[in-house]
């Protein structure tokens, strides 16, 4: 591994341990701590990613190094997570699902309000399909209720 990359992957992990009770406080809804399992160590990890949409008890999240970051590939390996969404622990079972069901499903929600900054509806819905098309959507299937 090249010395910058490894700067940088500390420095993310730094930044994650920092930010997160912020991100705690300031954004309930729309931002998540996601908890994987580690696939070589076994030890929980734990990152901030943004919500881009929430139907019943699944929740979308979307990986834009598709599938070279490590959470993805922790995914991939074991799918049961837990979610910290509204000071609630929330497990579940996640797996990648296809963009065309991901488009279709952000299509149906046409006149629902997606979670996250508030662009406009049409420039931030658009802003979501490019990100799920350059990168790699998963699905987290809840176990309890979501607040």
């Amino acid at each position: 591994m090249p010395p910058n990359f490894r700067l940088l992957r500390k420095a993310s992990r730094l930044l994650n341990r920092s930010v997160a009770p912020f991100v705690r406080a300031t954004s309930p809804q729309s931002i998540a701590l996601l908890k994987t399992r580690g696939r070589h160590s076994g030890r929980e990890h734990v990152v901030i990613l943004p919500i881009y949409l929430r139907r019943g008890n699944r929740i979308y999240l979307i990986s834009g190094y598709r599938l070279e970051s490590d959470w993805a590939k922790n995914i991939l390996r074991d799918g049961t997570v837990s979610i910290l969404l509204c000071e609630k622990v929330l497990k579940g079972r996640a797996r990648m699902i296809d963009f065309s069901r991901f488009r279709q499903l952000l299509h149906r929600s046409a006149g629902e309000k997606l979670p996250g900054p508030r662009w406009g509806l049409a420039l931030t819905r658009a802003l979501v399909l490019i990100w799920a098309r350059v990168g790699t959507v998963f699905s987290v299937t809840i176990d309890n209720p979501i607040p």
